[in-house]
């Protein structure tokens, strides 16, 4: 299904698929851990990079007659295709493909309507969505703390009135 796909990337989205799970339950000892490999491997999604399949190396170069850069070969792709699978495959071919994937549903779900179906794969598949929120509030600085440098930076006018401490 995910030609082309590096078995590497596939099992270091799962460590940190795992990993994001653990803090979100609470556990203090999951610390993210993100590999040489996948952090190398995210840096070339970005930009104007190609993966040559043949060579199975990344170049600068358009290769071929239709070149696809590397964050569409490596993530859109994968996201169209399931997208696709999900909303207009046979339920029974579907629960084949998703077993595959590593999600299941009972044979109920899989007769649900294609928005409900697709909302439950993808929570499955990728994890609960307050992963985004949990991330924000972990690494972004509360607006009451932030908000000194914040007016020192934009604002413009006189700012006596600030409180420096």
């Amino acid at each position: 299904m995910y030609s082309g796909v590096p078995a590497q990337t596939v099992d270091g989205l799962e460590a940190q698929r795992v990993t994001i799970e653990k803090l979100q339950a609470g556990d203090t000892n999951a610390t993210p851990h993100v590999s040489a490999f996948a952090e190398s491997f995210a840096k070339k999604l970005w930009g104007d990079l190609y993966f040559d399949d043949s060579t199975r190396k990344f170049s600068r170069k358009p290769i071929g007659d239709r070149p696809k850069r590397s964050f569409v070969q490596f993530v859109l792709e994968p996201l169209y295709k399931m997208f696709s699978q999900v909303v207009g495959e046979d339920p029974k071919d579907l629960e084949m493909t998703l077993r595959e994937l590593g999600v299941r549903l009972k044979k109920s779900e899989l007769q649900l309507d294609s928005g409900p179906l697709l909302r439950l794969v993808l929570q499955q598949f990728f994890g609960p969505p307050t992963a985004f929120i949990d991330l924000c509030v972990s690494r972004l600085a509360s607006p009451l703390t932030n908000i000194q440098r914040k007016v020192e930076n934009i604002y413009t006018g006189m700012l006596s009135w600030v409180n420096r401490d």
